[in-house]
């Protein structure tokens, strides 16, 4: 069976569409699926060129060209991950084959349109998602995150970890590097591939005068690091999700309003604190949250989200054949 994925990323979308897929594309891989993609330009940083059908500039995309373009690779599922396509143009390749949309915070009515929904998020299953969809797969049971997570050995570091996102948006790095003190932990700063070479410089001249900040540009062993931080410092968003599913302690913030609901919950269930939305703290909150005893939180996502996922479509594709 032939599974086509469509998602977007770059500067100003970050990687989260992506990475997710990504995890799904080797989970369905695994099951002896083939993952085909149909991507954004900006998207090849991140994606294996080997499985690429097409990349299109962004504003082809999701417009009704790309539907004949997914026609003619005869696929048995379409996933699709994005902010940016419009319910008719999900119709139009719903039309084509069966169609599992990735969905984040339903600001839009997708279940209508899905065959297969996915909403792995904290709170998925209080969003009054409608009847509609075949399968709805919701809740952190279905967390998509990269196979390489289940095989690190956690280990509690003496220092903290940050991630800003893909793309940073919000240039988050460079201003937590100007609040960082000298009687902060060390700190290990992680750069995305989407981010923009003047902030990356930028960023680096302020690591430069910090003896305890390590700042890394999309590092390969980012798992690793993450599994070895006392404490995490990230968007919640993907990387909340890497972090809890390591068990790690940890403060989000939010850098795009559909993160905002999940920060909120995610200190409200006591997994972790909530910095709140980019803009409305400071490095006197951030300090405060340093100094607080760092507690492991509860056992909450599940490692290995994509392989269920995978065998729950893969079996529900069978029988429907």
């Amino acid at each position: 069976m032939r599974v086509l994925f469509l998602s977007n990323g770059g500067p100003g979308i970050g990687g989260g569409h992506l990475s997710r897929c990504a995890a799904l594309a080797a989970a369905f891989g695994a099951e002896g699926l083939q993952c085909r993609w149909v991507v954004n330009e900006a998207a090849l940083a991140m994606l294996p060129r080997e499985t690429l059908v097409e990349a299109l500039p962004e504003a082809l995309l999701f417009a009704s060209d790309a539907v004949d373009l997914v026609r003619k690779q005869r696929p048995d599922l379409i996933v699709v991950d994005s902010y940016v396509p419009e319910l008719s143009f999900l119709r139009e390749l719903r039309a084509v084959a069966p169609l599992c949309v990735i969905d984040d915070d339903r600001d839009r009515p997708v279940d209508e349109v899905a065959s297969v929904l996915l909403n792995y998020n904290l709170g998925a299953e209080e969003l009054g998602y409608g009847s509609s969809p075949e399968r709805s797969l919701l809740g952190l049971r279905y967390a998509l995150l990269r196979s390489v997570f289940a095989d690190v050995v956690p280990q509690s570091g003496e220092y903290v970890f940050l991630a800003a996102g893909s793309a940073d948006i919000r240039s988050v790095t460079s201003t937590f590097l100007e609040w960082w003190r000298p009687t902060f932990p060390p700190l290990v700063a992680v750069l995305g591939p989407f981010v923009p070479p003047g902030e990356r410089e930028r960023a680096r001249q302020h690591a430069r005068c910090l003896p305890q900040v390590r700042l890394l540009v999309a590092p390969e062993e980012y798992p690793r690091l993450l599994a070895g931080a006392g404490f995490v410092l990230c968007t919640s968003s993907v990387s909340a999700y890497e972090a809890l599913a390591l068990e790690k302690p940890l403060a989000v913030f939010q850098v795009a309003s559909n993160q905002c609901r999940i920060g909120g919950l995610i200190e409200q269930r006591g997994l972790g604190e909530n910095l709140g939305e980019w803009g409305t703290f400071t490095g006197d909150d951030v300090a405060r949250v340093l100094s607080r005893e760092w507690k492991k939180p509860v056992p909450s996502v599940n490692l290995n989200g994509a392989v269920e996922v995978a065998r729950t479509v893969r079996a529900w594709l069978e029988d429907r054949h």
